[in-house]
């Protein structure tokens, strides 16, 4: 962020705002048509993650598909996240999971589902429109509202990336209890 050059430099520190790696990293490009539109979703690389969003977002697309055709495509971190999916998954559904292929995923999606983080800079750079949610045990989420939570949405008012960056809600977001099916649906 650019303030945080600033904020360096109010220490006493030489400091210049430089951008994001990402931006050089992320590359657009044409998609091709398909029959059905790729929703890429994105649970997040932390076990806790994907205990409380895995549910939510499985309960979403399988709502969201009654009206939707979609191809529906997890990305994975490692093989235990695949494994986790899809010992989660519904036995009567046909999702794919591609392990370490974040951004090819990005490259070829339509929309996305994710967990608020680096993914939502991540598909904002790669223009595809995204629903971020969070979701935390209820206890760690009340301990982080009263310490720093509440102060750093008071700062900021968004925990998505682009959300942040731009000021003003660009992308979707849910946090703890809006994170609802009804909602991401209405996002998506």
């Amino acid at each position: 962020f650019p303030e945080a050059a600033e904020f360096y430099q109010k220490l006493g520190t030489r400091a210049i705002y430089v951008g994001h790696p990402l931006l050089d990293m992320c590359q657009i490009q044409n998609k091709t048509a398909e029959s059905k539109q790729i929703l890429a979703v994105y649970t997040g690389s932390r076990k806790q993650e994907h205990k409380h969003l895995i549910p939510l977002f499985i309960d979403t697309i399988r709502a969201f598909e009654k009206k939707h055709k979609l191809n529906v495509i997890f990305a994975a971190v490692n093989k235990a996240h695949a494994d986790t999916l899809k010992a989660a998954f519904p036995s009567d559904v046909q999702w794919d999971i591609e392990l370490n292929q974040n951004r090819e995923l990005m490259q070829k999606a339509d929309l996305a589902l994710t967990a608020s983080g680096t993914a939502t800079l991540e598909l904002a750079l790669h223009q595809v429109p995204f629903v971020a949610a969070y979701r935390l045990n209820p206890i760690s989420a009340w301990v982080i509202w009263h310490t720093v939570g509440k102060r750093y949405l008071e700062k900021t008012g968004y925990i998505a990336l682009p959300n942040i960056i731009m000021k003003k809600e660009v992308s979707p977001e849910f946090l703890q209890g809006k994170a609802t099916v009804e909602q991401l649906i209405q996002g998506l």
